[in-house]
């Protein structure tokens, strides 16, 4: 009894298996077609997967930038309009300097597309395994950075054109510079002065990119009158017409505060003895002191918001600003003063 069980159990379940056997492929028949048809309209969205998309490489070409993007290399099929402009824009590379050449690996193409998202396999990628890419170069001379350089120089320094000469050191004669709209921008260096040699940055720019920077030397030579001394002035002298004249001299040899008006000098004194023959500056003279040596003055003082006046007396002489040593004949105390006029000085 019990063995006619077991036969009718497993009779059962083999009636089921059979049962499930055919029901399997009529659902498989149902299932894939779906999935097909969900991969083939996402396929046809994108505009890339679809039959006939195609990219493909040309070998050897031109650019005229600094980068190489895939539109400079490859043409493109079976997309739509804005998927082309996506994948045209793909930087694969950095161009060569213009003139030279370098190469690119199809590989390399198959990378930059999966970085932006793209799947290389599901498109046809056609052209050589290397690609040859060289930067189409534009000639400039030298003569267009000199003038660019004497431009900037003239509109810049304080001189008056006449009394300059200026001379900028040759260069290379021609300049290679990748083709567009070419300009050349030229900037101070850190160390740029207008007298004497000096350096300027000069910049090509390209499509409004800095293509090249060239470091160039220009010298400027100042030829001025001066203010120089007739006879040797000694320390403490009043200084009159008579001690001065005018002479022409290189500025890069002289002091930077050389006198040019000897209206300005006239009636000064001498701070310290000028030789004759040499450049007046303004480091070698000082007004006439208002207050001298043993003058009995007022000092000013600050206390709590009054200004308190007490006697002095000068130990040195000075002119207006001046710092002077003044005494305290109240107190004996000796103290710094700035000198306000021909009574007065300021405590310091």
């Amino acid at each position: 009894m019990s063995d006619f069980r077991v036969m009718k159990q497993t009779i059962g379940c083999k009636g089921q298996i059979r049962k499930l056997m055919k029901i399997i492929p009529v659902a498989l028949v149902f299932l894939i077609p779906v999935s097909t048809v969900i991969a083939k309209d996402a396929q046809d969205e994108t505009g890339i997967f679809g039959p006939g998309a195609q990219i493909s490489i040309t070998s050897p070409l031109e650019v005229g930038k600094s980068v190489i993007s895939l539109g400079d290399i490859a043409t493109f099929r079976g997309m739509s309009e804005d998927v082309i402009e996506s994948l045209s824009a793909i930087e694969v590379g950095k161009a060569p300097p213009p003139g030279q050449t370098r190469t690119l690996s199809l590989a390399i193409v198959k990378i930059r597309l999966r970085q932006k998202g793209y799947d290389p396999d599901s498109i046809t990628i056609s052209g050589p395994v290397t690609i040859a890419v060289s930067t189409r170069p534009a000639v400039m001379n030298y003569d267009e950075i000199i003038r660019a350089v004497e431009d900037y120089v003239k509109a810049n320094m304080p001189w008056d054109p006449t009394d300059v000469r200026i001379s900028v050191a040759p260069g290379q004669d021609r300049i290679l510079v990748p083709d567009g709209d070419i300009q050349v921008q030229v900037e101070p260096s850190s160390t740029t002065k207008f007298l004497g040699t000096t350096n300027v940055k000069a910049q090509i720019v390209v499509n409004g990119k800095v293509s090249r920077t060239l470091h160039v030397r220009v010298r400027l030579d100042v030829t001025k009158e001066v203010v120089v001394a007739t006879r040797t002035i000694r320390r403490n002298e009043i200084i009159s017409p008579d001690d001065l004249t005018l002479r022409v001299h290189d500025l890069a040899n002289v002091p930077p505060d050389v006198v040019f008006d000897p209206l300005l000098v006239d009636g000064m004194m001498a701070k310290h003895t000028i030789q004759a023959g040499k450049p007046v500056t303004f480091s070698s003279i000082q007004c006439l002191p208002v207050i001298s040596r043993g003058d009995l003055v007022t000092l000013e003082a600050m206390s709590g918001g009054v200004i308190v006046a007490i006697p002095g007396e000068a130990l040195e002489s000075g002119s207006v600003g001046d710092r002077i040593r003044v005494r305290n004949t109240s107190s004996g105390a000796v103290v710094s003063a700035k000198v306000i006029d021909s009574q007065r000085v300021q405590g310091i």
